[in-house]
């Protein structure tokens, strides 16, 4: 008996110890209206529900953690209260579910479904417009697979190419202008270069891509210029996620 009330003491007394030691901040802007509210466990981690306002009072951010670790709903707003961005962790503080993103009018902005930290499925990013920007597919290891669409903003192709089952680039891959105007034909075997075909300038002028075969540069492919070949183009555009992983 005695044994049990000793033991109920102790873990009132580290709960309430745990309890002493958190620490919660608020900040107020000048108007008076809260900015933000924030919580550390006993540790110092993040901890409980982050809240950070629009000096109109309207929710900016508002992100869970559990002991250091993101959890649960995820939200950020723009500040006429239209929702920016949907997402959820799970309780390992890993992604999941399915992540939206919203443009200021309401449209759709992207979408796609994480499990266990790793994309699956198709992911589609959007235009403005409501018009398709890019989508890919991922397999649920997380790596991209089969055909990669990405558009300019007046719809015109930007890139064009596909993924193996292994998540690597594979065949040709074609790249474009925004005027339409083929830029590069690339041969990708295993995601490595083996042939750059069809290479134009901006202005239509035929360029010539080498690979180096020794120095500091060796296994780049550079034109006469020196120029290496630019992949952004593919990268950039998927400017919402890491499509890399």
């Amino acid at each position: 008996m005695k044994q049990t009330i000793f033991y109920s003491l102790f873990l009132v007394a580290f709960l309430f110890a745990g309890t002493v030691h958190a620490q919660k901040e608020t900040s107020k802007y000048d108007n008076g209206k809260l900015e933000y509210s924030i919580e550390y466990d006993a540790e110092g981690l993040e901890h409980g529900q982050w809240k950070f306002y629009f000096e109109n009072g309207q929710v900016e951010m508002m992100e869970n953690y559990n002991h250091g670790l993101p959890v649960g709903t995820w939200e950020s707003y723009y500040e006429n209260g239209q929702l920016e961005s949907k997402s959820f962790y799970n309780n390992d503080g890993y992604e999941t579910g399915i992540w939206e993103g919203y443009f200021e009018n309401g449209k759709i902005n992207y979408k796609g479904e994480y499990q266990n930290g790793m994309p699956v499925k198709e992911w589609k990013i959007f235009q403005e417009d409501g018009s398709l920007e890019a989508s890919l597919s991922f397999n649920e290891k997380g790596k991209p697979k089969g055909e990669l669409i990405a558009n300019y903003k007046n719809q015109k192709p930007r890139v064009f190419g596909f993924y193996d089952e292994n998540g690597l680039k594979t065949g040709t891959w074609k790249f474009f202008y925004s005027s339409g105007t083929l830029k590069a034909e690339i041969v990708y075997v295993n995601n490595e270069i083996t042939v750059i075909n069809s290479a134009v300038d901006d202005e239509g002028t035929p360029l010539v891509f080498t690979k180096v075969a020794d120095g500091p540069l060796q296994g780049k492919w550079l034109d006469q210029e020196g120029d290496g070949i630019d992949e952004i183009d593919y990268k950039g555009v998927m400017h919402a996620i890491n499509f890399g992983k």
